[in-house]
């Protein structure tokens, strides 16, 4: 069963992450930091 369903209503959460972080890989890193959690 793949992840992207439970995922889709984040991505704009996702999106303000990374307008607060230097690159778009910090906050893909802390992205897949939280999900692993």
């Amino acid at each position: 069963q793949s992840p992207a369903p439970a995922l889709k209503p984040n991505i704009e959460a996702m999106l303000c992450v990374a307008k607060g972080k230097s690159t778009i890989s910090d906050a893909l890193r802390e992205i897949l930091k939280e999900t692993d959690n």
